[in-house]
């Protein structure tokens, strides 16, 4: 049973429209900041292209296991394709540092 990201975030988070259009515009804009085509995500995927469009557009949302797959790809967090974090890293340079200390001794 194909799990959709939005099930994941209907307790909290925006409403599924909403939601839909902003994972949308983050994940055309990730997918460009890399300088890659829709097809050759499509490729990685292992699905057609017109997928990755109707992701793009809005029109349908990816599997869990799909959108993972695209993050991991991408280099983006989940959070923040969904966006409930900052936009993807590409446009606000690389993370940076972490102000926790190593717990390691």
């Amino acid at each position: 049973m194909a799990v959709r990201v939005i099930h994941h975030l209907r307790v909290k988070g925006p409403p599924p429209k909403e939601f839909r259009r902003v994972m949308a515009r983050h994940l055309k804009q990730a997918r460009e900041a890399r300088g890659m085509t829709q097809a050759h995500l499509a490729t990685l995927l292992r699905c057609r292209q017109p997928t990755i469009s109707e992701y793009e557009k809005g029109k349908t949302l990816p599997s869990l296991e799909v959108f993972w797959r695209i993050s991991e790809i991408l280099g983006v967090g989940m959070s923040e394709l969904a966006g409930q974090h900052a936009p993807c890293r590409s446009h606000h340079g690389p993370p940076k540092a972490s102000p926790i200390k190593s717990l390691r001794r």
